[in-house]
């Protein structure tokens, strides 16, 4: 009754109920159902379908989705036992981007900015200019995220870079991205894939990499890069590497080669 009439005009009735059957005060002029399907199934029925009501008010129509089950009781009166209604589904609508600031621009300028310094600093000290590159790659482009649309300005044989190794090799030159995956610092045995899907896990004893690659297949679409236990240099480290794929191609077209002896998931980084 509360949910009929209202919780005003009831005892002890629910806040949340105006009255469905007097539409909130407005009224109802009129109720049609529309039956999907009727089941009848001994003294039990179930219906199925839409109804639709108009408004006393403007003569505005509602559509409301229904289940109805009817029993035959003692009396011989047929009367509803299960009552169920939805309002239609319906997708809602994109919630829109936040407009951008013209303050937002700048500061991703002055980072941009500030990045190409870091990186060329890290270079000329002798420090590890691929990962400052790898890093500031991962904050301040859309790789990931979105589209990219970026073309170099010294580029003629590759003149767009669509992706994160595309644009790495153009930032630190193809020798580096060659030699060292492209790469991102996180927490001991933490990965992240929100779009810096290119990093480097580092703990005491070991290094762990991933890089998306071209020929890898939709349900495996990383390259894991794993490392034995950290060698006294760089260049060793570097031999040490082995790189694991868990996509099943057999037809990889990328800058490894198998070794001979091991299995065709097992490829060695050249």
């Amino acid at each position: 009754m509360s949910y009929f009439v209202g919780h005003k005009a009831v005892e002890n009735g629910y806040l949340e109920d105006a009255g469905f059957a007097i539409n909130g005060g407005k009224g109802w002029s009129n109720v049609v159902f529309d039956n999907h399907k009727i089941d009848v199934s001994g003294n039990v029925a179930i219906a199925m379908g839409n109804y639709f009501f108009t408004s006393a008010a403007d003569g505005s129509k509602t559509k409301v989705e229904y289940t109805f089950g009817y029993k035959k009781n003692a009396d011989g009166k047929v009367r509803i036992f299960l009552h169920h209604s939805s309002v239609p589904y319906s997708v809602p609508a994109a919630t829109p981007t936040a407009e951008i600031t013209e303050e937002e621009v700048k500061s991703v300028q002055a980072a941009w900015a500030n990045a190409i310094k870091s990186i060329s600093k890290t270079y000329l000290d002798g420090g590890d200019y691929v990962a400052a590159a790898g890093k500031a790659a991962g904050e301040l482009y859309g790789y990931g995220h979105t589209n990219v649309l970026f073309k170099p300005t010294k580029a003629a044989e590759a003149q767009f870079r669509p992706t994160a190794s595309d644009a790495m090799s153009y930032f630190v030159g193809h020798k580096a991205v060659r030699r060292v995956i492209l790469r991102m610092l996180v927490l001991p045995s933490t990965v992240e894939r929100d779009g810096r899907t290119w990093f480097l896990i580092t703990t005491k004893s070991m290094s762990v990499a991933m890089l998306p690659l071209p020929w890898a297949t939709t349900s495996s679409p990383a390259l894991q890069m794993e490392a034995r236990p950290k060698l006294s240099t760089l260049s060793a480290t570097r031999r040490m590497r082995t790189a694991r794929c868990a996509s099943s191609s057999t037809t990889p077209q990328c800058h490894l080669r198998r070794s001979p002896k091991c299995s065709p998931q097992v490829w060695w980084q050249l």
